[in-house]
């Protein structure tokens, strides 16, 4: 079974994240956390309520680097058979039920499996919320399959470069 989950916001900002708990018998419940990956207290899971407006929910897939994608969020997908990579923004479509992939400018979409095959060919790079201007596309996509020296070296011209 699929986890639910949310990211919650207060307009731009993220305000925490809120889970569905499936327990025994009177234990179903939602839990709060102001950022799992964060450090003690703010990571741990808790019944106290965050305070949001908007709500953001994961879709169920995480990136190469592990981090949940969101509905909101952008990301970079590398389509190996066309050696390119293409800027996505993560969008709910109401009349078919599930998550599409819809290009910025909405010229086109996709949904899971069509053209995007694993999890492994997409990095989050940041929500339709921020104002970040992304101005280098990320190589690392195509080559997070092959043997890890060449990872590691192309990695560390990356670091290099910024």
């Amino acid at each position: 079974m699929q986890k639910i989950k949310f990211r919650l916001r207060m307009g731009k900002e993220i305000v925490g994240y809120e889970k569905w708990h499936i327990g025994e018998e009177y234990d179903n419940c939602w839990y709060y956390c102001k950022n799992p990956d964060g450090k003690y207290p703010d990571n741990e899971w808790r019944h106290s309520y965050i305070d949001h407006i908007q709500k953001d929910q994961w879709i169920g897939l995480k990136d190469l680097d592990k981090k949940e994608i969101y509905e909101g969020d952008k990301v970079l997908i590398g389509i190996e058979e066309m050696k390119t990579q293409e800027e996505f923004i993560v969008k709910w479509d109401g009349d078919c039920a599930r998550f599409i992939f819809e290009y910025p400018d909405g010229n086109g979409e996709y949904y899971y499996g069509e053209i995007i095959p694993s999890e492994r060919e997409m990095k989050r790079i940041g929500t339709i919320y921020e104002n970040e201007i992304r101005k280098k596309k990320d190589k690392s996509i195509f080559y997070r399959r092959k043997n890890k020296r060449k990872m590691q070296i192309i990695d560390q011209k990356n670091k290099e470069v910024k």
